[in-house]
């Protein structure tokens, strides 16, 4: 991507009347690194309503806001009111997967008790990767406003039908039949948070040609070390021959 500042740009014009170019440089580049996932989270403060949600033990609640009948609602395919499924256009067009892992942070929900606030999460994968945040959130962010309430289908899961965190091994097993939630029928949409995109780290290879350097610089070491040994083994050699004493030989007189 072209990074552009005050006095550089993507093209530089040089006139006649100043002598000089107009930006005085040519913008650089940054690295620019595909985006292969969206993330999505929207808050609604609910201390109005009574009502506490997605909490194991919801108070003023009835049995469909408990945490793991809100998960089966942010994670059922089949809904055509609540979650992601129902509003992500990506997800309608099937041009991404959902992202469940088994704590429940990637997609899920968390309630805030102090501030009586719930926060609604997903994370989507693309199928296919784009290049831009516009492209990105054509594709993650919800066409219509994210429900949990007033569902196409039944969650009358109790949470002491199965362990309280990730438990929900299928999705059928919530899924029991229809009917409509009341309680937040007046509920305005979710504030949006914003997404913060975690820098890609590339790591830092050696090039080409500073590996052919370092080859070259290694193979001159070990030559020179070598010859180093070949003069010293002379120079030992020959002053052992200097040394020597001469061995006597018998004459005939």
């Amino acid at each position: 991507a072209v990074v552009s500042t005050q006095s550089t740009g993507d093209s530089a014009t040089c006139t006649k009347s100043t002598g000089s170019y107009s930006p005085s440089y040519l913008s650089s580049c940054a690295p620019q690194y595909p985006i292969t996932t969206g993330y999505v989270k929207k808050t609604w403060s609910i201390g109005s309503y009574g009502i506490d949600v997605c909490t194991s033990s919801p108070t003023g609640s009835v049995l469909e806001y408990n945490t793991v009948n809100m998960r089966a609602k942010m994670t059922n395919p089949n809904d055509t009111v609540c979650g992601p499924y129902a509003v992500v256009p990506c997800l309608i067009n099937n041009n991404c997967t959902l992202v469940v892992d088994a704590d429940y942070t990637k997609t899920g929900c968390t309630f805030e008790t102090s501030g009586s606030k719930l926060n609604l999460f997903y994370t989507v994968k693309f199928n296919t990767s784009v290049w831009t945040v516009s492209e990105r959130n054509a594709l993650k962010n919800p066409q219509s406003s994210l429900k949990f309430y007033s569902c196409s289908e039944t969650y009358d899961e109790t949470m002491s039908k199965r362990r309280r965190s990730a438990e929900i091994e299928g999705v059928a097993e919530t899924v029991i039949n229809r009917r409509a939630a009341p309680g937040f029928s007046n509920l305005p949409e979710g504030e949006d948070d914003e997404e913060v995109i975690a820098p890609v780290i590339v790591p830092d290879h050696q090039s080409e040609d500073e590996a052919t350097i370092s080859l070259v610089v290694l193979g001159c070491v070990a030559g020179i070390v070598t010859v180093i040994i070949l003069i010293s083994a002379v120079l030992l050699w020959r002053r052992k021959e200097t040394h020597s004493p001469i061995a006597a030989t018998d004459t005939e007189a």
